[in-house]
């Protein structure tokens, strides 16, 4: 066997491992959510601490003294990848959500109004975004991760600010347009769905004045 078999060998494989990973993993995932679940499964992030972490201004005065703030930096990068990992989970069980209502109605023949069809699309949309960019931000912070500057000079501390907006999205106005869309839909359930999407709001970075 040549060395190009080899090398196409090698990577046929490691396509076949990760489809399978991939595959094993969306098989094994709760993809039937209810609005009963829903304050069962959100996860709350600290809001201050969050914008603390995007500030422009904090971010530019530790890249302008790199050797005092490596440390400082990187525990900034694992502390907004650990938020981002929380508001990505939420994103992921919203848009289940969002799909099972969708499924129910299309189904089961539930009796769905134009304006609940509308919220429900709009929730999954949302998820969708929201879930795009921050998998993106975290491919970003997975490669800054690898080259470990906080303890390699030879790397320039990462611009942790600038992942406020991802591909020119602001991250934090689309979670909290993700909100919105899960408080719309909550409120289709009368009373007790009212109470939902307040809690929701408290967990999902609310009320809309997030740090512009």
């Amino acid at each position: 066997m040549g060395l190009i078999e080899i090398v196409l060998l090698v990577l046929a494989t490691a396509t076949g491992l990760l489809l399978l990973y991939l595959f094993l993993g969306w098989q094994a995932t709760f993809t039937k959510p209810s609005i009963d679940e829903v304050e069962d499964f959100l996860k709350a992030v600290r809001r201050p601490k969050l914008e603390e972490l995007l500030d422009p201004a904090r971010n530019e005065e530790r890249r302008l003294n790199p050797n005092r703030h490596r440390r400082d930096h990187r525990v900034t990068v694992e502390l907004l990848r650990d938020y981002l990992l929380i508001m990505l989970g939420n994103a992921t069980f919203l848009r289940h959500w969002g799909k099972t209502e969708w499924f129910d109605m299309t189904k089961h023949h539930c009796q769905y109004g134009e304006e609940t069809m509308q919220r429900i699309k709009d929730l999954i949309h949302a998820a969708r975004l929201f879930q795009k960019l921050a998998r993106r931000a975290l491919f970003v912070m997975w490669i800054w991760r690898l080259t470990r500057f906080d303890e390699w000079t030879l790397f320039p501390l990462p611009d942790v600010a600038s992942l406020r907006k991802v591909a020119g999205v602001d991250i934090l106005a689309a979670y909290a347009q993700l909100r919105r869309a899960a408080e719309a839909l909550s409120e289709e359930y009368g009373e007790a769905g009212k109470e939902i999407a307040r809690y929701i709001s408290a967990s999902m970075l609310g009320p809309d004045e997030i740090g512009a």
